[in-house]
């Protein structure tokens, strides 16, 4: 099966670290996760005495934390050990502790869900050696801890282009806007924000008039479910447009489901 990536994330669970990478595939949505993942970073050899004393006193079971030798050297010269850490909450304990007494870890900084993607070579698209078992809730099919590799797959990725209006300082939507292409045709929807008693006249009919915000959010999320978009673009999309719906939502009681 081959896909292409859309995000990637990782998550502690009762089983460990998680790593959950959303793909777009021909047959739609495909959560690919893998468990039992592990943070990994490399010391020189030289450092294995204190940092062993350092992780034996640590108050957790030895299995969240492993200290083995690789093929590798560190730009000194000096032979590498990994240490592999199971579980987000355990790495941040075990750098912490080791940083402060003065133990140089490389690499502390490639998070793992990136580290899975570097190592084989993945930098979008990927095929993976088995396919779902059946969909989600009729919205994405799941794979667990399937082999994946580096493909050359080109995806038709469903896209947006989100704008929204507000009051000066954010504290209001006045409009929310969207724009998209479909089967080779365009897709237009605006939501207004109209309080007044008079009737607003002369709109586009792919314009939807809401007497409050709460409705033109709740409408906007249940217009977006149902179209399913893979991706949203936008001018300072994350940092401004994000950032007020999130807020709104949460003010107004929304729940707001964008991913």
């Amino acid at each position: 099966m081959h896909g292409f990536l859309l995000t990637r994330h990782n998550r502690d669970s009762n089983d460990g670290l998680v790593l959950d990478y959303w793909l777009a595939t021909d047959d739609g949505a495909v959560c690919l996760q893998v468990q039992q993942a592990q943070r990994v970073c490399f010391i020189a050899v030289k450092q294995q005495q204190l940092v062993t004393s350092i992780l034996q006193k640590l108050p957790y079971a030895p299995q969240h934390w492993q200290l083995k030798p690789v093929s590798l050297k560190c730009f000194s010269g000096d032979h590498a050990l990994a240490i592999y850490v199971s579980g987000e909450a355990v790495w941040r304990d075990v750098r912490q502790r080791l940083q402060a007494q003065g133990v140089e870890l490389m690499e502390a900084d490639i998070r793992p869900e990136e580290r899975f993607l570097m190592e084989r070579y993945i930098t979008g698209a990927m095929q993976l050696d088995t396919v779902p078992q059946g969909r989600i809730n009729q919205r994405f099919a799941l794979v667990t801890d399937a082999k994946a590799k580096t493909s050359s797959y080109k995806p038709q990725l469903r896209c947006l282009s989100l704008d929204i209006e507000t009051t000066m300082d954010g504290r209001s939507i006045h409009s929310i806007a969207l724009y998209g292409m479909h089967d080779a045709q365009a897709v237009r929807k605006v939501w207004l924000h109209w309080p007044f008693p008079q009737p607003a006249e002369n709109l586009p009919d792919y314009t939807q008039v809401v007497p409050n915000e709460r409705q033109m959010l709740r409408q906007f999320v249940t217009w977006l479910e149902d179209y399913d978009p893979d991706v949203f673009m936008g001018w300072s999309l994350v940092q401004f447009d994000f950032r007020i719906l999130c807020q709104r939502a949460r003010d107004l009681g929304v729940r707001l489901r964008l991913g």
